[in-house]
């Protein structure tokens, strides 16, 4: 039997051999770093850059591509002033939101109500966002705030009590103090919640000088 000992001594040979192979020392080892996903910086330009995508697409008329940032849960609420009425803005589910912007232009609802007259906004989609929406190269607006106010109005601004926790970005145009005494400035407001890691589109607030 002696002239098989190799037979039962190799098997412990080679798992202590192996073992050694694993033991690496510790200055081998590479550390990964976390990203924050609450990175303020980061976030910052991560909003802004996001804004100036969803900007592009309103400007473009590319709805179904804009869709794609509506957030899942929340969807998207559409108020034609600064001041956001839970009750009579008009809010979409993604799908919904889609759906809305395939009607013909012959096709038209209530969005709200005009300030000063009270008379409703009956547009179509496409209507509106050329009334409400993009009514101005915002795109191309001089002036731009992330969670700050630029316009400023006799309408009591709610974004932060109805958003809270949220984000905006602000699109400014301010007025021509010459020729209108400078009320005919314009403003653009694009809210985004969180949707995990992910800020998406949930408000965009049309506003403008108001009676």
């Amino acid at each position: 039997m002696c002239k098989y000992w190799y037979k039962i001594v190799l098997p412990y040979l080679l798992l202590a051999c192996l073992a050694c192979g694993n033991n690496k020392p510790a200055a081998e080892e590479k550390s990964v770093q976390p990203v924050e996903a609450d990175d303020t910086r980061n976030m910052d330009s991560v909003l802004l850059q996001r804004s100036a995508i969803v900007l592009q697409q309103l400007k473009e008329q590319r709805y179904e591509a804009l869709a794609a940032w509506i957030h899942p849960v929340l969807g998207l609420r559409l108020s034609p002033y600064a001041h956001t009425d839970t009750l009579q803005d008009v809010h979409f589910s993604k799908a919904a939101f889609i759906a809305e912007s395939r009607k013909p232009a012959s096709q038209k609802r209530n969005w709200g109500y005009f300030d000063g007259s009270g008379e409703p906004i009956y547009l179509s989609f496409q209507g509106y966002f050329g009334r409400f929406v993009y009514d101005a190269d915002f795109v191309n607006a001089p002036q731009k705030a992330l969670n700050r106010t630029l316009s400023t109005g006799n309408t009591f601004q709610n974004t932060e009590a109805i958003y809270p926790g949220c984000n905006y970005t602000e699109h400014y145009f301010p007025g021509s103090g010459e020729l209108y005494n400078g009320l005919d400035w314009k403003c653009l407001r694009l809210v985004y919640c969180m949707y995990g890691n992910e800020p998406m589109l949930t408000a965009i607030i049309h506003n403008q000088w108001t009676v």
